[in-house]
């Protein structure tokens, strides 16, 4: 179908005025606050890259951007687990299906370990407590993106995880653990 020439004019302005505002928007620099955030955890790029994402992280204090990457954990986790399956259940041969699916079994306990830990958004007892238990979900890391090397998925997974361990050191930056005596 073809576009009516009246009609060029608005879409030609719409395309150079979206394209530009949609490509340089990803490329937006993080905020001072939450580059000295991410500075304190594991992996300063990804941490930024998945925060600065979220509009209010721009402003957001210490405190609320754990709370963030911990909402990015249970919004893309069940995301990544169905898509996860889906490339399980595509794999045509043995050793990719046994390699993926220990590393899928793993992912698939993470996040239903993360979504029963429960916001971390509601006081300062339940921040804690979902540090802690954040905490002793990682103690068991998974194995899989050295078994299955260069398959797709395993880059998203172990992004995931990383991104576990971020949110921990987020939550540790922003309300230290006690000190052990």
């Amino acid at each position: 179908m073809a576009i009516p020439r009246s009609l060029a004019p608005l879409l030609l302005l719409v395309t150079v005025s979206v394209i530009p505002a949609f490509v340089l928007g990803s490329r937006v620099p993080a905020s001072e606050s939450l580059t000295k955030a991410c500075n304190a955890t594991v992996e300063r790029e990804t941490c930024e890259n998945v925060l600065k994402s979220n509009p209010e992280s721009a402003t957001a204090s210490p405190r609320r951007l754990a709370e963030l990457a911990f909402q990015y954990l249970v919004k893309d986790g069940p995301v990544l687990v169905a898509e996860s399956n889906l490339e399980l259940a595509a794999a045509k041969d043995e050793n990719t299906r046994n390699c993926l699916g220990s590393y899928d079994d793993q992912l698939t306990s993470y996040v239903v370990s993360v979504a029963a830990i429960g916001a971390p958004d509601q006081g300062e007892a339940k921040f804690i407590e979902a540090r802690d238990k954040l905490r002793d979900l990682l103690r068991w890391r998974s194995n899989g993106a050295y078994s299955c090397p260069g398959h797709p998925i395993v880059f998203k997974i172990a992004k995931y995880e990383r991104m576990l361990q971020i949110t921990l050191d987020l939550m540790n930056a922003a309300s230290p653990p006690p000190k052990a005596a």
